[in-house]
């Protein structure tokens, strides 16, 4: 019987359909950063502060003002020139610029373009924080699967040994007490391997909330195939994440901002001025007035005395100043703490790897080894299943001693603020091997 083209077509596209999508943990880190809400409204508090200072530019800018004024009298007005009308009618046109006499307005300027650096590097910081948080989650995910698939392994051969086991029964060479411990094994392998799948499941819904995206939206994790190894000198790591951490770049704007804003205030008292081109023109005037008249206007401000104001205006900012540095340096320190727990966490990472390693290898042997034991005779059920609870035990161990190695990599990229220094310079990626 034939198939028609037509429904193999329809069933092929219906499975490429079905599959979800490949998440990799670049895409997923792409993602959150496009879509998180607290990355989006530190976006929209950067524009305000570029925002206002464009307003304050403009504010120092030339200003032409258009003015008309209409007056109707109650009565005609006398005058001894000749006719006058009874309303008045005249337009004026002002063109006009404040004069600084001090430093006071560019000194103003600098300090919102510091302001404005300061907002970009905390938006940067926000973003940074983010991706490690992606990231760990993203890891756990992938955790949470390969438990699963130890949780399948385990189910495949206690399945299998069952079957056997069953067999051997059914021939009368193995006994009902021994059966049993088998069935239970498998009953327990297949209840893990749900429990594994249920905390997979919550691992991903945990990582679409990251995402800003619904709980319940599916996709499959690409493999982690490769990792760098990491670097190790702690000074070199600690200085380069001082001098690179968004936090920290945004604390020195901010204090630029603040010593420039406490600059300013120093000018307090300093004259001001402005220069004015003015020209009016009288839309009904009289036999002898003029239809139209211009002149400059020239005008100082000379503060004298303004209660004490601009002195504690000064001292506020001196404080806003000393305090933003004592910020500063709590920073540092926490930043230097941060990198040196994530170089030990991965220090001690790598040797459980490497430990976990042999141990798994250790397991899978003596795994072997039992069951040849067991099918000729001269091994016991319990040494069958007992080495099975190890190799469980050694690849749970393998597959965290491995997460832990991410994490700690990730904690390093947040902890320096970039994702590629924490790498050895030359290093090769090194294979991810599957627990």
């Amino acid at each position: 019987m034939s198939i028609p083209i037509a429904t193999i077509l329809t069933a092929a596209l219906t499975m490429v359909q079905a599959a979800p999508d490949k998440l990799s943990i670049d895409e997923a880190v792409n993602i959150a950063v496009k879509n998180n809400y607290g990355v989006q409204i530190t976006q929209i508090a950067e524009l305000r502060t570029k925002d206002q200072l464009k307003q304050l530019l403009s504010s120092l800018g030339f200003k032409l003002n258009v003015q008309g004024t209409y007056t109707r009298y109650a009565e005609k007005p006398a005058s001894f020139q000749g006719a006058s009308s009874i309303d008045s009618k005249t337009v004026a046109a002002t063109l006009s610029q404040a004069i600084d006499f001090s430093p006071a307005n560019r000194l103003a300027v600098k300090s919102g373009k510091s302001a404005v650096k300061a907002a970009t590097e905390t938006l940067n910081a926000q973003i940074n924080t983010l991706k490690a948080q992606v990231r760990t989650a993203f890891l756990t995910s992938i955790r949470a699967r390969w438990q699963v698939e130890i949780a399948e392994e385990t189910v495949m051969s206690t399945t299998e040994r069952l079957r056997v086991a069953k067999l051997k029964n059914d021939q009368g060479v193995f006994s009902n007490f021994d059966l049993l411990r088998f069935e239970t094994e498998a009953t327990q392998a297949k209840t893990t391997l749900e429990n594994s799948k249920n905390q997979f499941q919550l691992t991903k819904s945990n990582l679409n909330n990251f995402l800003q995206r619904p709980v319940e939206t599916d996709f499959d994790l690409s493999e982690i195939r490769t990792f760098f190894p990491a670097r190790t000198d702690l000074k070199q790591l600690t200085e380069y994440a001082i001098a690179n951490r968004p936090e920290y770049k945004s604390v020195n704007f901010r204090i630029e901002q603040l010593e420039f804003a406490k600059r300013v205030e120093d000018f307090g008292l300093a004259p001001s001025g402005s220069i004015a081109l003015i020209h009016s023109r009288n839309l009904s005037p009289s036999q002898f007035q003029s239809a139209a008249s211009s002149f400059l206007q020239f005008q100082v401000n000379v503060p004298i005395l303004d209660g004490g104001v601009t002195k504690t205006n000064i001292a506020l900012a001196k404080k806003d100043v000393d305090t933003a540095k004592l910020q500063r340096a709590q920073l540092a320190d926490s930043i230097a703490l941060q990198v040196r727990q994530a170089t030990l966490n991965l220090s001690s990472a790598l040797q459980q790897v490497e430990f976990a390693r042999v141990g798994l290898v250790s397991a899978k042997e003596a795994y072997r080894l039992a069951n040849v034991r067991f099918q000729n005779g001269l091994g016991t059920v319990l040494d069958v299943t007992t080495s099975q609870e190890s190799l469980t035990r050694a690849r749970s161990g393998f597959a965290q001693a491995e997460y832990d190695y991410l994490t700690a990599y990730a904690q390093l990229q947040q902890a320096t603020g970039d994702d590629a220094f924490p790498a050895q310079e030359g290093a090769q990626p090194q294979p991810i091997q599957k627990p």
